[in-house]
């Protein structure tokens, strides 16, 4: 209220102007000039005295109603932390991240440790440099002033020796290292389904392998590698950080073979017992694992389970992709190998086949053996061969008599050179009835 009143009086001086009255003017010279020839030297030292004292009163008018035409402003400075943030005007920060460096060093009237003020073209009490506006108007920062062109900025030192507006020091800001990013050493770039291959990142300083995979940007730093099972073939391509393409690998996965097989058991061959196997489809490499007691190649394999019991058998095969995949079936041995001997023999019979004793897969194998035939009522060896041509007729070797009917005796047969998982000896009995 108070600026408003000494403002009006101001105006009101300011724009004052007495009229001017000639004839008021002829009539207070005449006056002068009378007592001018009058030769009172008094009357003229108080005309001197009465204009000193209407222009001393004119200039205390001028300083009270006026001071700030004569005063040198003092500014006060405004803490940064006492500057509310919505008083903030203009400002390039959109995230209160505090990672988020703003250069703010262009737009003074912004910052809010700096306030707009008028005044005039000189230094303030605290030695700030005050700027004047472009129309060279000395304003009271008391003052309302419509008028932008009179604004003037004014920046103040801070009270943490802040010196980042001394054009004199200039820091030095870090240049980030620039980036390389390179394409990621595949390992495959061919596999079967269920394989693994992996990517790799072999840069010698500080490259970054980066591409897409499954709609995801991955990234390795150096030595780093990612494994993969890809299901489908792929194509991967290694970009910047641009997403721009930089090397494309394509990573073909070929489907696993299909083995399967037919199996054949409980025959024999030879007077021994078979299992027989046979591969289905054209393979690089076929494989059969018999229950682990033997490994063997090709399309078609035997092997000889003489043991009774369950067993496995195994197919192994590699395409012309070098894929390998397997199919396992199991196989029922029904019966114990025992040389395919009879339970018994009818000396007197017609039939040739029951009229003497000999395993018949002696008469068929063509190796090496001894047949002992003992008597249990005494342990005596009642007959002994070693050519499959000559079976026990029922004599007795001890006697040269033909042994009792309805007797109970007992065989043994030992084999030399057995085949593979063969016992070497085999026993039984047989009755002579």
């Amino acid at each position: 209220m108070k600026n408003n009143l000494e403002n009006a009086f101001k105006d009101k001086l300011n724009e004052f102007e007495a009229p001017y009255d000639p004839q008021a003017w002829e009539a207070v010279k005449g006056k002068l000039d009378a007592k001018a020839t009058g030769g009172g030297s008094s009357s003229a030292w108080k005309w001197i005295a009465a204009t000193a004292v209407v222009a001393t009163i004119a200039v205390t008018s001028i300083v009270v109603f006026n001071p700030d035409d004569t005063t040198t402003a003092k500014v006060n400075r405004i803490d940064k932390e006492e500057t509310p943030k919505n008083d903030i005007k203009n400002s390039n920060i959109e995230s209160e991240d505090e990672n988020v460096t703003v250069n703010d060093a262009n737009n003074v009237s912004n910052g809010s440790d700096q306030n707009i003020i008028q005044e005039s073209d000189e230094k303030s009490e605290e030695g700030t440099t005050l700027t004047e506006s472009p129309n060279k108007e000395e304003a009271n920062p008391n003052r309302n002033n419509n008028s932008e062109n009179n604004h003037v900025a004014v920046s103040f030192p801070s009270d943490d020796n802040d010196d980042s507006n001394d054009p004199n020091n200039v820091q030095e800001t870090a240049t980030p290292e620039k980036v390389n990013y390179i394409a990621g050493n595949v390992t495959s770039k061919e596999i079967c389904s269920g394989e693994r291959m992996s990517i790799t990142n072999n840069g010698a300083k500080n490259e970054i392998v980066r591409f897409e995979l499954d709609g995801e940007i991955v990234e390795l730093k150096k030595a780093s590698t990612l494994i993969l099972n890809p299901e489908k073939s792929l194509t991967i391509n290694f970009v910047d950080s641009d997403n721009k393409i930089i090397d494309t690998e394509f990573i073909k996965v070929n489907e696993l073979p299909t083995p399967d097989f037919r199996l054949e058991a409980n025959i024999f061959e030879k007077g021994v017992p078979v299992t027989i196997c046979e591969a289905y489809g054209d393979y690089k490499e076929i494989i059969w694992d018999f229950d682990g007691e033997a490994e063997k190649e090709g399309k078609k394999a035997k092997h000889h389970f003489f043991e009774k019991g369950d067993y496995s058998v195994s197919l192994t095969v590699t395409d012309f992709n070098g894929c390998t995949n397997s199919k396992e079936k199991e196989v029922r041995i029904e019966e114990q190998y025992n040389l395919m001997a009879v339970e018994a023999f009818i000396p007197n019979g017609s039939d040739p086949k029951t009229k003497a004793f000999m395993p018949f897969s002696l008469t068929q194998r063509d190796i090496p053996f001894t047949l002992t035939i003992i008597d249990p009522r005494d342990n005596g060896i009642v007959f002994t061969s070693k050519d499959a041509s000559k079976p026990w007729t029922g004599i007795d070797e001890r006697t040269g008599k033909m042994t009792d009917s309805e007797t109970v005796f007992i065989w043994r047969v030992q084999i030399e050179n057995s085949l593979p998982n063969e016992r070497p000896v085999y026993a039984g009995t047989v009755v002579h009835k």
